[in-house]
Order: structure tokens, then sequence, then C-alpha cells
């Protein structure tokens, strides 16, 4: 039987999208993607990392997900006041947030729903009944793909739990992802950061509480780590939860 030649023309396009990046394959090898995200796929309009201060003085640092996840952190100067997990979505320029809102100074969660507008990759506001309203601007760094070797280093953080606030703790992190505390008196965690699959600036994290803590001997929590390198100095977060929500480690740079 005889064998069908393709057209030269058809055999140029197949080199030319193999080159550019083309067809399915690792999303780490694709060429640039000028839709914002590393891994392939466009933004979700109201996804991406959110920093600002509203009028009552609460600074707030809001990070939404690929999926809608959302994770949030408040605080007045130097001290936390509020963390923030919930779920955003936003469509034509309209913004809700069902959320549970964790008052920091006494561990009191309260669900609520952030209601708002947005300009996609922009700018956000929004209000809830009893909470600090969200005056928010987005940061384009959150669309750069996520490199451990960018956040490799060295912490001074504040942080929080049920059972009260830590001292000025340092976390280290290696350049293969493990994380651990020091200056912490007995309390010694460890744990593991790492990117997520979507490729964005944020960051998986695991920390396994070790020693006298003030979460239980091997207690687990689970939640995010990224650092807004806009701000000056640069602001690292820590945000996790264990998996029934009941405790948790929520950390910021201390200022």
């Amino acid at each position: 039987m005889p064998h069908l030649r393709k057209p030269a023309s058809a055999l140029l396009i197949l080199l030319w999208l193999t080159a550019c990046g083309g067809g399915d394959g690792d999303p780490g090898s694709k060429g640039p993607n000028l839709s914002g995200n590393p891994g392939g796929g466009s933004l979700l309009d109201v996804e991406g990392l959110w920093t600002g201060q509203s009028n009552d003085g609460v600074q707030t640092a809001l990070i939404v997900l690929e999926d809608g996840s959302a994770w949030g952190l408040q605080r007045r100067g130097s001290v936390l006041a509020s963390a923030i997990v919930g779920k955003a979505s936003g469509s034509g320029g309209v913004f809700s947030m069902p959320a549970s809102v964790l008052n920091l100074g006494y561990w009191s969660p309260a669900n609520s729903t952030y209601a708002g507008t947005y300009t996609a990759r922009s700018s956000l506001a929004a209000t809830s009944t009893g909470n600090s309203p969200l005056a928010l601007s987005y940061k384009s760094a959150y669309e750069s793909a996520a490199a451990l070797s960018a956040v490799v280093g060295n912490y001074t953080l504040n942080g929080i739990s049920k059972f009260g606030a830590a001292p000025r703790v340092t976390m280290t992190l290696s350049a293969s992802g493990a994380i651990s505390f020091s200056n912490w008196g007995a309390c010694s965690p460890t744990g593991t950061v790492s990117p997520r699959s979507s490729g964005r600036n944020v960051f998986n994290l695991s920390i396994s509480f070790k020693g006298a803590c003030p979460l239980a001997e091997g207690t687990l929590v689970n939640g995010v780590f990224f650092v807004d390198k806009s701000a000056s100095p640069a602001q690292a977060y820590v945000l996790a939860q264990t998996a029934t929500k009941d405790d948790g480690f929520f950390a910021a740079t201390a200022n």
C-alpha cells in the first residue's frame, strides 16, 4: 500500500508548535504564558495576592488561590488581629467571600461574608458586618513562577495559636524546602514548604509541632506560605490550620 505523505506545510506547523511548547506535557517546559499562570490556564478574576490598609488602620494581606480558597491575615501595626479563611469568587466586578474570621486576640471564630467590588488584577474593596473592611491592591508578583531559591533564608516572625502568642521566633527555610524554628524555648517545630501545582508564587506549608509548644506534641497544621517582596521590608506570611480547624498557627514578619 502506498504511504500517505504529509504536506510540507503541515510538517512546518508541527515543528513550530513543538518549538513553542504546544501540546500536552510538563507545564514547566512550556514557553512564556501570557495568562499570568506559570502552570498554564488563566487566572480567576479575584485570584492573586492582595494587600492594603483600611481606614480603621488595619493592614490586610489576602491570598486567593486558583481554586478560590482564600487565606488572609490582618494586623494593627505589629499586633496580629484577625485571620481569614474562606472561599472567594468574583464575576462582573462583584466580589463575594464567605469566610471564617478568627479574632486572634481571644481565638474566637465567626462565620461571615465579605461583599464588595473589584477590578481584576488591580483593586478590591469589601465589607463584612463586625469585621474590618478590605481595601486592597493587587500584587503582580503572584504571577511569577514559584521558586524555593527565591524564599530561602531566615524569617523573624510574630506568631499566634489557640493557646497564646509565640515569642519572636526565627523560621529557617532551606533550599530543599525544609523548615525549622529557633528562639522558641523548648518548642521545636519542623515542616516543609513546597510549590503548589499551579506554579504560581505561593507555597504549600506543613508544620509538625514538637516539644513544649502552644500546640500539643505531634499536632500537624497545613496551609500556605508566601512572601510579599513589594513591601519594605519584605513581609513573610505563615497561615495554617489543623484538619479539624480548631487550632492553627498564623504568623507574619515581625516589624
